[in-house]
């Protein structure tokens, strides 16, 4: 069994990458995608915002469940004197 599991740690460590894309800045806070994949197919995609110098959250996470599906880019949109974040 352990043999299994180090191998499947491996499989994922050499088939898995995370991409940071820069969505924008919404009221003073630097936003940011970060899109997952697992050879080479989307596997799921967290909204994280900077809430500090050196300190980020993760806002929201969405995990693909079905082959084939695709996350759209987070846009900022302004609505009068709101900023809204807008995903998936």
């Amino acid at each position: 069994m352990k043999i299994a599991l180090l191998g499947r740690k491996a499989d994922v460590k050499k088939n898995s990458a995370a991409q940071l894309v820069e969505a924008g800045e919404a009221d003073w806070l630097e936003v940011y995608d970060v899109n997952y994949r697992y050879k080479q197919a989307i596997a799921g995609k967290s909204l994280i915002v900077q809430t500090g110098a050196d300190e980020y959250r993760e806002i929201f996470h969405a995990q693909a469940f079905v082959p084939g599906m695709a996350f759209s880019p987070t846009k900022i949109v302004n609505t009068d004197d709101k900023q809204t974040l807008v995903w998936l």
